[in-house]
């Protein structure tokens, strides 16, 4: 995803995250998103809602995370 797309999201919306270092891949809910302007800092917690590929064994539904401005390409919107 774009910064742009990131801040366009909405609670309740899924995205997929796919790990650039082990290939893990994961569906979070967007839970809050504190973006206010397209200056601010990006920010939008997650929460994970399902596991789909995990080869060493780091994540749990459950977890929470975050989308940064420097992670964004690593998320697709998924609906």
């Amino acid at each position: 995803m774009t910064q742009e797309e990131v801040r366009t999201l909405k609670v309740g919306d899924l995205v997929a995250w796919k790990d650039p270092d082990t290939g893990a891949t994961t569906f979070e809910v967007v839970t809050e998103n504190d973006c206010m302007s397209q200056y601010d800092p990006i920010h939008v917690q997650l929460r994970t809602i399902a596991v789909l590929e995990d080869p060493d064994d780091e994540y749990s539904v459950g977890d929470e995370g975050f989308i940064h401005n420097h992670n964004c390409v690593c998320l697709e919107k998924i609906a």
